[in-house]
């Protein structure tokens, strides 16, 4: 039980750190849920990862 525990601990930290990727999948629209790693629009605070080279189909524009 103790393992799980510290899974879920360093997964949240993990997500909190990181924060949100662009996925670009869907369009080039910043506030599409859709086109982000979790799902949802970043706030202005938050951490966000915006791939560079060809690993993206569409790049974003706010």
């Amino acid at each position: 039980m103790k393992k799980v525990y510290i899974f879920l601990l360093l997964a949240i930290s993990c997500s909190i750190i990181h924060g949100q990727t662009w996925n670009g999948t869907v369009n080039t629209d910043w506030n599409n849920g859709s086109n982000w790693t979790p799902a949802g629009i970043p706030t202005n605070a938050g951490n966000i990862i915006i791939p560079g080279g060809l690993t993206i189909r569409y790049c974003p524009v706010k």
